[in-house]
């Protein structure tokens, strides 16, 4: 706010939510009201769920409605009638953001259910985080459903999990794991320990067109950044879906600046030529 007040600040772009951004609408200054706000963060709540969307608001990533119906697919097709649901508290994925009861609705209509939920603290937030989703999956062991569904959660809650799984035996044969793809998305960002904890786990992933020229172009300078940045992390180099997506919003914004004459645009017209951008990497706006 501080910045936007007294500093020209033309566009906000990072991983802020709808939420954020309809506070920072609120406020009683015009100036933030009108500040074009560009969101990247992973998770889209479904819109029956949504706060009024400030019409600055534009949040680039997949509906999180396609991917509760997604699960439901796999879960239907199997014919699975209890799932384990499993989360981070203070992720996107809370009893009140909307996203519990999507995933129960579209359960329900593959005539499944959620059988059992476990909402682990932030691991960010533990002391000894692997002791407490030890005990947890001690807990989970003991019970009949052996169908576990992990909603969008931190990277490193699953690294977490998947490792402890795998020593308790959980990632054996008539056990079923199924990840979001907030965690899927991540998994070329990995060590090839933490896949090899992973093996059988079902994932969904956003897809995209790596082939085209626009891409490789992309690939190509991330990981010369990133090499020259981190030179023992070789394996790690491989740009995710949200750094493309970043990369693809940063160019259509940086273009939007501008109008045909050469000269910057307003708020307004920013907004209005920022929608009408083609994104080249086939991410969702």
């Amino acid at each position: 706010m501080d910045l936007i007040s007294h500093n020209q600040v033309d566009a906000i772009l990072g991983t802020v939510t709808q939420q954020e951004a309809t506070i920072l609408s609120e406020l009683k200054t015009s100036m933030a009201g009108s500040t074009p706000v560009i969101s990247l963060s992973p998770v889209a709540l479904p819109p029956q769920e949504m706060v009024p969307k400030p019409l600055s608001f534009i949040q680039i990533t997949s509906p999180i409605t396609y991917q509760m119906q997604c699960i439901a697919a796999i879960v239907g097709r199997f014919r699975w009638r209890n799932v384990v649901l499993m989360h981070e508290q203070e992720s996107s994925f809370s009893e009140d953001s909307g996203l519990f009861t999507l995933l129960s609705g579209s359960l329900r209509a593959v005539d499944s259910s959620i059988e059992h939920r476990v909402s682990f603290p932030r691991i960010s937030s533990l002391l000894d985080p692997k002791a407490l989703v030890e005990e947890e999956l001690k807990k989970l062991r003991s019970r009949s459903v052996r169908i576990f569904v992990v909603a969008p959660s931190s990277l490193d809650f699953a690294v977490i999990l998947f490792e402890k799984a795998k020593e308790l035996g959980m990632m054996t044969k008539g056990y079923v794991w199924i990840v979001s793809d907030e965690i899927a998305n991540l998994l070329d960002s990995v060590d090839s320990s933490v896949i090899l904890n992973m093996q059988g786990v079902l994932g969904l992933r956003t897809d995209y067109t790596d082939t085209t020229d626009y891409y490789k172009e992309f690939k190509s300078k991330f990981r010369r950044k990133y090499r020259a940045k981190y030179p023992t992390e070789e394996e790690n180099s491989s740009p995710s879906v949200y750094s493309l997506r970043a990369y693809d919003a940063v160019s259509a914004l940086v273009k939007a600046f501008w109008n045909s004459e050469g000269k910057k645009t307003n708020s307004t017209e920013l907004m209005h030529r920022f929608h009408r951008a083609t994104f080249k990497a086939s991410v969702v706006k």
